[in-house]
């Protein structure tokens, strides 16, 4: 199984390796965390509640138990890694399709979601990529300045 574990953050590259690796079922599954979390199940709450949701999806697209049970194994074993919950920052994207595995630290909050479909759910994602709604632009020539507010 291809995982990209040694690049949490998202980056052009990573989106696009992201988007390229989807086959359906493709589960999307991103929630807010908390930085100071004190204790590891502060963040993984979310993730142990969409687990179940997620297998009834997998099952609704015809897959058999022991087939949804390997599906989820990888986000299952996350659940048990403590170190993993106590380095997060604001939010938590986690991506999973037969033989592929990836999860992005998000500099934002997001809202709860999961997805279960032919394609990933990246548009959370693109916020993390220019994670300021806005920049200045200083326009200098010989005869005048201007600055310009962009998006």
């Amino acid at each position: 199984m291809a995982t990209n574990r040694s690049q949490h953050v998202v980056t052009p590259s990573g989106l696009r390796e992201l988007i390229e690796a989807a086959s359906p079922p493709a589960m999307s599954c991103l929630f807010p965390t908390n930085r100071a979390a004190v204790r590891p199940e502060e963040n993984s709450l979310y993730l142990k509640n969409a687990l179940g949701a997620g297998a009834g999806s997998l099952d609704d697209r015809g897959l058999r138990r022991p087939e949804i049970s390997g599906f989820l194994q990888p986000l299952r074993a996350l659940l048990d890694d403590e170190s993993f919950w106590m380095h997060q920052w604001e939010g938590l994207a986690l991506f999973r399709s037969m033989g592929y595995f990836n999860y992005f630290h998000l500099p934002h909050d997001t809202a709860e979601a999961l997805t279960v479909g032919d394609a990933f759910y990246v548009k959370p994602l693109f916020r993390a990529l220019w994670p300021r709604g806005h920049f200045y632009v200083l326009a200098l020539s010989h005869n005048s300045a201007r600055l310009l507010q962009a998006s």
